[in-house]
């Protein structure tokens, strides 16, 4: 990934880049907190796009997801027992609400 950026960007923007997709999960911002950021700049590109992973985990592809996660977790899974995974969706929208960085 680094090479292949190397050819779109300068060094320094790879390096955010590739800090920005290490930093962007919902787990990894509750571990390690935000202040890996040097810059109020750097940090607002990593919230765009952390807000942006938010938006489409509560959106279909986040249902759908959820849905796959239920039906991995249990095969023979009922639609009844599918509906796990839409209580995950709820907790995710709920998460997400009061943690969208870039529109606070």
């Amino acid at each position: 990934m680094r090479a292949y950026l190397s050819k779109l960007v300068c060094k320094r923007e790879a390096e955010l880049i590739l800090k920005i997709i290490d930093n962007v999960s919902y787990s990894k911002e509750v571990k390690r907190g935000l202040d890996t950021f040097d810059s109020e700049s750097a940090l607002a590109a990593r919230n765009v796009v952390s807000d942006a992973d938010k938006i489409e985990a509560i959106g279909v592809k986040g249902l759908e997801r959820c849905a796959d996660f239920a039906r991995e977790m249990n095969p023979s899974a009922s639609e009844v027992e599918v509906d796990l995974g839409k209580e995950q969706l709820e907790k995710r929208v709920k998460k997400s609400r009061r943690l969208l960085g870039s529109l606070i």
